[in-house]
């Protein structure tokens, strides 16, 4: 899997705060209600992402079809907005996965840390053992 990086992250927040602030949206599935990029960085499920991040590409690409010779502004703008949203949306799903692992490590730690704790006392008494078990609670950084 790729990494989200910290690039990502700024190109990201830049999107968000751009698409905010032009008060964009984009239609959601089969055109039935309108997002904005709160919603979809926030309470929009990554299934439901992905939607939206196929149907903007493939909008895009019908109109990068069409020979740049006919198309007249509002197409041009029409076919910019497309790239700013699916560049947006691809970044949000890179996101909201990178975040969905990193709580899935922490929550792994915080398992293990306990399951030590719990070690620890039942070991209190028994020297070398509580310290190879302290060490390797130490070592988890929680």
């Amino acid at each position: 899997m790729k990494e989200f990086t910290a690039d990502n992250l700024t190109r990201l927040k830049e999107l968000f705060t751009n698409l905010c602030f032009a008060g964009e949206f984009i239609e959601g599935k089969f055109g039935a209600n309108q997002l904005n990029p709160f919603d979809l960085l926030n309470s929009t499920a990554i299934p439901t992402l992905r939607m939206l991040l196929v149907q903007t590409r493939k909008a895009k690409q019908e109109m990068e079809e069409l020979d740049e010779w006919s198309m007249n502004t509002s197409q041009t703008a029409k076919k910019s907005r497309l790239e700013v949203w699916a560049d947006f949306i691809n970044l949000t799903i890179g996101y909201r996965l990178d975040q969905e692992a990193k709580a899935a490590t922490r929550a792994e730690k915080m398992k293990k840390a306990r399951e030590l704790d719990a070690r620890i006392a039942a070991e209190t008494d028994k020297g070398k053992t509580l310290d190879d078990l302290k060490k390797e609670r130490e070592a988890l950084g929680v």
